[in-house]
């Protein structure tokens, strides 16, 4: 059996006859698992038991000029490669180590985010991660830049 993408079912009859004349029906079925690909946030440091309901980074307060990096891993739980794609923005004050990609069979992919804000701000972004043939996964960003000589900085996320 070779399904032609995952999470598929597949039946079919055929009917075998002999050349005495003999007919029997025979019932072949087949089912591919579904992609399970997660998303998996680190903890912090400081709450190493914290378990995030859904998927989420806060980069903290950050002066302009400063760049902070986090790391997010997406899981391939299946026994099949899994292609990828963050939709995001090119030239945005997220950027993306790898934007897409494939994950080999039952492993993970390490993807670094760097944030640099260049104007003072609160930020957020909802990234969608679109995978092959699996409902699409996504991942919210947080974080808030300052300009050290301003009189009105942004509250902190």
């Amino acid at each position: 059996y070779s399904p032609l993408s995952t999470g598929s079912f597949d039946l079919d009859y055929f009917d075998v006859v002999t050349p005495g004349g003999n007919l029997q029906t025979i019932c072949c079925k087949g089912f591919a698992e579904p992609h399970r690909v997660e998303v998996f946030v680190p903890p912090p440091k400081t709450n190493p038991d914290f378990v995030a309901l859904t998927p989420a980074l806060n980069f903290g307060n950050l002066e302009l000029g400063r760049v902070s990096m986090k790391t997010v891993e997406l899981i391939n739980k299946t026994k099949a490669q899994a292609f990828y794609q963050f939709v995001t923005e090119p030239t945005g004050c997220f950027e993306f180590s790898r934007a897409d990609g494939i994950i080999i069979p039952e492993s993970t992919v390490n993807v670094d985010i760097r944030f640099k804000a260049r104007i003072p701000g609160n930020y957020y972004r909802r990234i969608f991660i679109l995978v092959k043939n699996q409902g699409p996964l996504y991942l919210d960003l947080t974080a808030t830049a300052y300009h050290q000589l301003q009189d009105q900085v942004p509250r902190p996320m």
